[in-house]
């Protein structure tokens, strides 16, 4: 029997599978080196039991474990995938990571001052020349000059606790959540100010801006909520009711639906971003589902599900857990390149961040 794929660069080993009792047929299917995770991936056989062809999709694992002192709490990759900034909250640090030989680059820099927690959210602009990170004590976001990796200019006050940022896709502004005080700051990239702010649900922390810049969507842990923003208006346009503790929210590139990780009942709501609702039922992920992010495709998307210390990959056309990759203590932030192939998550409590791939 003679065994083939397509979908993906594969080989079948020395073995070419095994049929149990029942009938069921088992083989291994090794992909290519950076083949996407989330490829489907279809086999054949010339005889035997495999005559009807059958599919399977790659599952991710970890290729590479980079060190960093201290609790990691969120992470961004560069627009071009050649750089990673890695937040460091409980020693006010934010680490850069060479994401082709996966090793940090540089002393941390030193951000903020605030106590217990310093730096939370990160965001890098369209251009990457700069990045945005969140000071959560101080009440702060600081700006980094990523060609020289330090900080510059002043703090720019913002609200109470301020947890994730993101920029614009042109570049121009940036939102910020504000835990403590229900609240989300729009920032002038330009001036560095804050131009505008928004009240919200109760407890804000994640937060999306639309690829096309137009809206915004904010979660609300205390609320359950999602609220939508006009980014024209700086205006909330429509509030979603969605899981317990809803956490993060990621939107797909081409702007047609959104992932929120409602922690409190370890599932994941999808939103129809033309109608502003909640579509199908919410499905099961691990548990503590924290951070969520879609991959440029928008054929994947991975969860950090903290308290169970796993990763989900979800393939979206079908809203299912296709596959489950055990990363250890509270996995936090995550980032997926802008390839597809690789992504970086966060780990408190372990002193390192992890990449995924194939």
């Amino acid at each position: 029997m003679t065994l083939s794929a397509t979908g993906a660069t594969a080989t079948f080993g020395s073995s070419t599978g095994t049929t149990d009792s029942a009938g069921v047929f088992t083989t291994t299917v090794n992909v290519a080196s950076g083949t996407a995770p989330g490829t489907v991936v279809t086999v054949t056989a010339t005889s035997g039991p495999l005559t009807t062809p059958d599919t399977a999709t790659v599952a991710a694992t970890i290729t590479a474990t980079v060190s960093i002192v201290g609790n990691t709490e969120d992470v961004a990759i560069s627009p071009d995938g050649t750089f990673a900034y890695v937040t460091g909250i409980d020693n006010r640090t934010v680490t850069r990571i060479d994401t082709a030989t996966n090793t940090v680059v540089g002393s941390p820099i030193a951000v903020g001052t605030g106590v217990p927690y310093g730096p939370s959210g990160v965001a890098i602009s369209p251009n990457g020349s700069f990045a945005y990170v969140t000071d959560w004590n101080s009440g702060v976001v600081h700006r980094i000059n990523t060609a020289t990796n330090s900080v510059i200019g002043s703090p720019i006050p913002t609200g109470a606790q301020p947890g994730r940022v993101e920029i614009g896709p042109n570049g121009t502004f940036a939102y910020v959540t504000n835990e403590g005080s229900d609240t989300v700051s729009r920032i002038d990239t330009a001036t560095n100010t804050v131009t505008a702010t928004i009240s919200v649900g109760a407890s804000p922390f994640g937060l999306a801006i639309s690829p096309d810049g137009a809206f915004a969507y904010v979660t609300s842990w205390g609320s359950g909520t999602v609220s939508r923003i006009d980014t024209a208006t700086n205006t909330v346009t429509a509030t979603i009711s969605v899981g317990t503790n809803s956490l993060c929210v990621a939107i797909s590139a081409d702007g047609t639906f959104a992932y929120v990780t409602n922690t409190g009942t370890n599932t994941i709501s999808r939103i129809d971003t033309a109608t502003n609702t909640v579509v199908d039922s919410p499905f099961t992920v691990g548990m503590g589902p924290r951070d969520v992010a879609i991959s440029p495709d928008g054929a994947f998307a991975y969860v950090t599900n903290n308290a169970s210390g796993t990763v989900s990959q979800i393939i979206t056309a079908i809203d299912t857990v296709t596959a489950t990759i055990t990363v250890g203590n509270e996995p936090s932030g995550l980032a997926i390149g802008p390839n597809n192939s690789f992504a970086y998550v966060t780990q408190r409590n372990a002193n390192a961040v992890y990449r995924l791939g194939t």
